[in-house]
C-alpha cells in the first residue's frame, strides 16, 4: 500500500546488515524517517574475561578471543565506532534523523527529548505550536521483540500524545 501523505516513519534496528541504503533514500525522499538504532553495552565494549570462544553469526564460525588483550578490545571498540559512523552517513545522506538507544535506556525519553529539540516540539514550527495530525509509522525490525508491545509516548511535555503499535 503507497500512502500519498508525508508521514513519520521509525525504524528500530541495530543497523549492521549490509543494503539498506538505497531503500532508505527512496523512503527518506517521501517521507519523514527516523531511525533508532539500538545497542547493547556489550556490542560497544568487550568485557575483559579472559579467552571467550565466539560463534559468527553469518558465517557459523566458532572462534576463541583473548577478551584479556588491551588490543583485541581496543579493535573490538573501533569496529563499533566505524559502524556507528557508516550507520549516521549512510542516514544522512538519505536526508533521515538517527537516534541511538542502548537496551539498558528509556527509549521513550530519548525520543520525547529528540522531539522536544526538533523545531520546538514534534510536528511544530515553534513551541506551544498546535499539533497536527499526522501519520506515524512504526517499522519494528529487530528480531526476536514483541511486536504486540503498545507504548503511549507524551511528545511535548503538555499532553499531546501519539499512541503507536509496533508491527
Amino acid at each position: 500500500t503507497t500512502t500519498r501523505q508525508k508521514s513519520i516513519s521509525f525504524i528500530l534496528s541495530d543497523f549492521i546488515a549490509p543494503g539498506y541504503a538505497n531503500v532508505l533514500m527512496v523512503i527518506g525522499k517521501r517521507h519523514d524517517v527516523i531511525g533508532l538504532r539500538v545497542y547493547d553495552k556489550m556490542d560497544m565494549q568487550l568485557p575483559d574475561v579472559g579467552l571467550l570462544q565466539m560463534k559468527d553469526a553469518e558465517t557459523g564460525v566458532n572462534k576463541w578471543v583473548d577478551t584479556g588483550s588491551a588490543v583485541v578490545r581496543y579493535n573490538y571498540q573501533q569496529h563499533f565506532l566505524e559502524q556507528t559512523h557508516v550507520c549516521k552517513r549512510i542516514f544522512r545522506k538519505a536526508g533521515a534523523e538517527l537516534l541511538h538507544i542502548r537496551t539498558d535506556e528509556d527509549y521513550v525519553k530519548i525520543l520525547q527529548q529528540f522531539f522536544l529539540r526538533r523545531n520546538g516540539g514534534p510536528f511544530m514550527g515553534k513551541p506551544g505550536g498546535k499539533l497536527r495530525h499526522q501519520r506515524v509509522n512504526l517499522i519494528h525490525c529487530i528480531t526476536g521483540t514483541d511486536a504486540r508491545s503498545r507504548r503511549t509516548l507524551n511528545l511535548n511535555g503538555s499532553g499531546s500524545v501519539v499512541t503507536f503499535k509496533a508491527g
